[in-house]
């Protein structure tokens, strides 16, 4: 942690509070005792109420750590069960690592003051250098979770900033055998004094949880872009989507029309009329018939009046809208020729592996034929997007840079398969982050400033579907 002290942010998350109905009294407590708080040496603190909301929680938060680049948030409110409790799931969408211990430590001390402690829901965690740590909104509950949690909060913000107190405290912990009286040995658990050289010996889960894919998709939508808009025929736009609203620029139907057979004077009453002019569809007949009228017609009966179905100016596609064989046949009707649509992405496939062999090969022992790039290729062609084949790259950090410098700069998708699990030949995050310069976060591959600054995800465009 830094000498100069630290700033903190604490979020109270209450609809009552937010509409002035109820007072907000956890959040000035927690301030209270973060100020009092000698080991966390703050600096600055930032206090703010919101109402039980996942976008609004996240605003904050992201604002805070992204912006402010505060070290430590802690909220207040919404970790219970009731249905407007939505701080976890707020907080999870947020942080990039979680830190399960944390939770687990407050709800465990909680216990032996409360059995209803198993109800709360805290989530902890990190997004960037920032620490995020869900309490209690009680006032009572919150100051004991802060409280039982503050040990070890310097020691915690001093690693994840990379303080050299951290590695002071560690060496320190270590110079103590298990004979010492004073303390017990401390084993920090990203060491664990294991030697992870040896493949034995290596962490055998990862300590990323998994995201379920409706918020995965939601945290990509929220924060992607598109890939501009150009104009084409409207006779090739299926399965385009629109890049602006649509308006009909005249009435339909133009004129006055029939549904029926023909036209009569309502005044003329009931009797038998001669056709004096046939009006057949798109032209004007002189065969002379003679007609029935059974009942008396009433003046605009069966007719359909101009701007009946659309009228001038009425908006009749809005952007965001994927164009099928129903939209293009009403733009047809209205009269529009050309369309401005979002461009579509090429996207780049990558399988990784030593073990991969094409599917035209003949597997040798140990190896096996690339299934998911056929499968990927088939998926992606179905929305309608190009595909580029950029291989299979082998275990090898050379191999990988070659072939996603490849892939960022002809497409705007690059999609990979493989290479990202836990063993010693899973290189793709490092390649990507050390060599390409790159930043990952829930999946999404970002390049930092100083190169191509775009998200190669845009395949995620404002203008393509969730469902697609």
């Amino acid at each position: 942690m830094a000498d100069e002290g630290i700033a903190v942010g604490i979020l109270t998350v209450s609809d009552r509070c937010f509409q002035g109905k109820a007072e907000d009294r956890s959040g000035p407590n927690l301030t209270k005792l973060v100020l009092e708080a000698k080991e966390l040496n703050v600096k600055q603190i930032e206090h703010d109420c919101v109402q039980d909301s996942v976008s609004e929680i996240k605003k904050i938060l992201c604002k805070w750590s992204d912006v402010d680049k505060l070290q430590l948030i802690i909220t207040t409110g919404g970790t219970g069960f009731s249905p407007r409790d939505v701080t976890p799931e707020a907080t999870s969408q947020v942080i990039h690592r979680i830190s399960p211990g944390l939770s687990q430590h407050m709800i465990a001390e909680s216990l032996k003051v409360t059995p209803l402690a198993v109800l709360s829901r805290p989530v902890c965690g990190m997004r960037n250098k920032t620490l995020i740590i869900n309490l209690p909104g009680s006032i009572k509950g919150s100051q004991e979770c802060f409280q039982f949690i503050l040990p070890v909060l310097p020691h915690a913000l001093d690693i994840i900033n990379g303080s050299p107190k951290a590695t002071a405290t560690h060496n320190a912990m270590a110079a103590k055998t298990p004979s010492s009286k004073d303390a017990p040995v401390h084993v920090c658990p990203h060491n664990a004094g294991r030697d992870l050289s040896k493949v034995a010996e290596r962490d055998r889960h990862s300590p990323y949880p998994l995201m379920p894919m409706d918020k995965a998709t939601s945290a990509v939508m929220e924060q992607a872009n598109h890939l501009g808009a150009h104009l084409i025929d409207v006779q090739d736009g299926l399965d385009c989507v629109l890049a602006e609203d649509v308006c009909s620029e005249a009435p339909f139907p133009p004129f006055p029309a029939s549904i029926k057979d023909g036209y009569v004077l309502a005044s003329d009453g009931p009797g038998v009329r001669k056709v004096v002019g046939p009006v057949t569809a798109g032209e004007i007949g002189k065969t002379e018939v003679k007609v029935k009228i059974l009942s008396t017609p009433k003046v605009g009966q069966d007719i359909r009046p101009i701007g009946f179905d659309i009228s001038s100016g009425e908006l009749v596609l809005s952007k965001g809208e994927v164009l099928g064989p129903a939209e293009l046949g009403l733009l047809a009707t209205v009269g529009v020729t050309q369309v401005s649509v979002f461009k579509k992405p090429k996207v780049a496939i990558l399988s990784t592996g030593n073990e991969i062999v094409q599917p035209t090969g003949s597997p040798k022992a140990g190896q096996i034929r690339d299934s998911n790039k056929t499968t990927l290729t088939a998926a992606v062609k179905k929305e309608g997007f190009d595909v580029i084949d950029l291989g299979i790259a082998r275990d090898n950090p050379e191999s990988l840079e070659a072939t996603l410098t490849k892939g960022l700069s002809e497409a705007d998708v690059v999609i990979s398969s493989g290479g990202v699990s836990m063993g010693e030949k899973d290189l793709l995050k490092p390649v990507l982050e050390d060599k390409l310069g790159a930043t990952i976060h829930f999946g999404r591959v970002f390049m930092k400033p100083g190169r191509d600054a775009r998200p190669v995800d845009q395949f995620f465009s404002e203008g393509i579907s969730h469902n697609r």
